[in-house]
């Protein structure tokens, strides 16, 4: 009784890991926010981007060519 335990709970981790492994991947990509006008923008706008439970990979930066605010996130 105890090896079939532990073979389905292994059969349960082997499944688990399985479905986990994509959405490790797809969490690695990043994308960039929209180009905000003013640091205060972009820190707003990486707030709701949390809020909708989206991670910021990183803070908001300015970028002196397009001369905007962005900040990185990932699902």
């Amino acid at each position: 009784m105890k090896k079939r335990i532990a073979s389905v709970l292994l059969g349960v981790g082997l499944v688990a890991g399985a479905i986990a492994a994509p959405a490790a991947a797809q969490a690695a990509v990043a994308s960039t926010s929209p180009g905000y006008s003013s640091l205060n923008a972009c820190n707003a706008g990486a707030k709701t981007y949390r809020q909708t439970g989206l991670t910021i990979t990183s803070a908001c930066t300015y970028y002196s060519g397009s001369k905007t605010w962005n900040f990185t996130y990932s699902a």
